[in-house]
């Protein structure tokens, strides 16, 4: 997985859950989406909210935090 912000690109070393695929799906097309659940022997939170077209995540899994926001552009 990769991080990208203003400052450069960054390697994350992170187990990715098996469900990603429907958790981007719901967060990018719901305007507020929070999911809980246990992968891998460790709990994994979400939590997508739309303002504008902004959408922001919010994501903790193992000892480790996320957050940021995806701007919709078209």
């Amino acid at each position: 997985m990769k991080y990208i912000s203003r400052d450069g690109s960054y390697e994350v070393n992170a187990e990715i859950p098996k469900n990603i695929e429907n958790i981007v799906n719901n967060c990018l097309l719901k305007d507020k989406y929070i999911d809980e659940g246990f992968e891998s022997n460790h709990s994994f939170n979400i939590e997508c909210f739309k303002d504008n077209d902004r959408s922001n995540f919010y994501i903790k899994y193992k000892n480790s935090s996320y957050k940021g926001f995806l701007i919709k552009n078209e």
